[in-house]
């Protein structure tokens, strides 16, 4: 019994370490759509989980919120539906990323 709950701990700190791990690499990879399509150049190393996005980028309009979706459809192979863009979505580095991981899971 104890045996079965230590593996059972160390599998759940395993699956933790790969969510995370695997969750660092979407935000990578969305920070650099975001850079490639806004062309921020240096400016991309600035950005952060908690870097605020619509507002405080001058490049993220409402043409190139469209671009950044397409770009992200196309990179992570998925659909996004109009009715599911909102401010709340872009409103930071962190939560476009989150939103991403939720279509990916589903």
């Amino acid at each position: 019994m104890r045996f079965q709950a230590q593996e059972r701990e160390k599998h759940t700190t395993t699956l933790q370490t790969n969510q995370s791990g695997e969750s660092m690499q979407h935000l990578e990879e969305v920070r650099n759509i975001l850079s490639d399509v806004l062309d921020l150049n240096e400016r991309k190393k600035f950005l952060t989980e908690a870097s605020p996005l619509l507002g405080a980028i001058p490049e993220l309009d409402s043409m190139a919120v469209v671009n950044v979706i397409t770009a992200l459809e196309d990179h992570f192979e998925i659909t996004v539906d109009d009715d599911e863009i909102s401010a709340r979505v872009f409103e930071t580095l962190g939560s476009l990323t989150a939103f991403i991981e939720q279509k990916l899971a589903e």
